[in-house]
């Protein structure tokens, strides 16, 4: 989610203005303290990460997580309804294959069909 990039949202200040420690928000939130310190540390984290550690440490955004969070399943639902769409293009590509093989085969076969040996 670009939006939380974006905003540049010093976690670990607000987990110490807080009066946090790493393991307490750890065991809060339902995530490790590694996950949440790469994330202090090098902004690195998923957006339903960053959107529990605001409900936790910045309650007043508790909306904005709530936001936030609906951005980045909507974003997945949009991901499985375009991979949706490219398997249906994959099955109606094969459904062709499928037809054109059928009509081969009640046809006759397409090779032809070996001369018979010399003697």
């Amino acid at each position: 989610m670009k939006i939380l990039q974006k905003m540049k949202i010093n976690f670990r200040r607000l987990r110490e203005d807080g009066g946090w420690t790493l393991g307490q928000l750890a065991e809060k939130s339902g995530y490790s303290a590694a996950a949440i310190n790469g994330l202090e540390r090098h902004g690195r984290g998923s957006p339903r990460l960053q959107a529990r550690l605001l409900e936790l440490l910045a309650p007043e955004t508790r909306r904005g997580g709530d936001i936030i969070r609906a951005a980045f399943e909507r974003k997945n639902r949009s991901d499985a309804a375009a991979q949706l769409r490219e398997l249906e293009r994959e099955i109606a590509a094969l459904q062709k294959i499928h037809a054109r093989l059928l009509e081969v085969h009640n046809r006759g076969s397409v090779l032809p069909r070996p001369r018979p040996r010399a003697r």
